[in-house]
């Protein structure tokens, strides 16, 4: 074999192995709904279980990073900022504390949930099935590490022949650091109260390394805003989760 053959050959290698490494990137960031787009298999039941499967994990996850970037709330406080980027809730206001309670974090994440599932479920593209039923409830249990999505959607999908499936449960655990986020907001919002307007940023750095997050914090014309970032997070799923409030003492 020539020299120049030799060298084509080893190119077309490269080329192909190129070439699957990028199909393996694109099946790792597509959902399950793409996927079944893509192979256009809209015919059985096993599908319908797999496509609403995939909108519970993406509602999942797209829940957790809008209830984490407005600091637990689905609809924000009166004593929130009104005109920023992103407007976040006031932790403290002048040296009172407006903290949230944890179990609201999980009722306020459900209602995102909601929102998020209605705009991923399309079940017209099913068009062999008719279904009845509806979405009756989610429940969101936050753990130490991770989150529960327990979703209630008791679903009959019938066939053209007449023949019918029946869905009801649904669940999924998301790993998400949501509670560890919370209690360090907490811990610096109760320090803070204890020390006034006093921030202590090699504290805030301790934390970060403890919990492995990183915590921004910065000085605004609205008070001193705060972030918790669990890089983790976006290295699974692809999303940035941010932790985000802020606390003003003065006018």
């Amino acid at each position: 074999m020539k020299k120049g053959q030799i060298t084509v050959f080893i190119i077309l290698g490269i080329l192909l192995l190129v070439a699957f490494s990028m199909a393996i990137f694109v099946m790792n960031f597509m959902t399950t709904a793409d996927i079944i787009e893509e192979q256009g298999d809209y015919s059985t039941t096993d599908s319908i279980q797999l496509y609403i499967e995939s909108c519970l994990e993406t509602a999942a996850v797209t829940s957790l990073v809008n209830i984490s970037s407005y600091g637990g709330y689905y609809n924000l406080p009166l004593y929130s900022t009104t005109g920023a980027y992103i407007n976040v809730p006031y932790f403290i206001r002048f040296g009172t504390s407006y903290l949230p309670e944890s179990v609201s974090i999980s009722e306020n994440t459900e209602h995102f949930f909601e929102d998020a599932f209605d705009d991923c479920i399309d079940l017209e593209i099913f068009d062999a099935y008719t279904f009845s039923g509806e979405l009756e409830y989610v429940e969101v249990s936050i753990n130490d590490d991770s989150v529960d999505f327990d979703l209630y959607y008791p679903l009959v999908a019938e066939n053209l022949d007449g023949s019918q499936t029946e869905f009801s449960l649904f669940s999924t655990n998301i790993d998400a650091n949501l509670l560890i986020m919370f209690n360090i907001a907490s811990e610096i919002t109760n320090n803070q109260l204890e020390h006034a307007e006093y921030v202590c940023i090699s504290c805030l750095a301790l934390l970060g390394n403890q919990y492995q997050m990183d915590i921004t914090t910065v000085d605004t014309i609205d008070g001193t805003y705060f972030q918790i970032e669990d890089p983790q997070f976006e290295e699974q799923y692809g999303e940035v989760l941010m932790f985000r409030f802020i606390h003003k003492y003065y006018d």
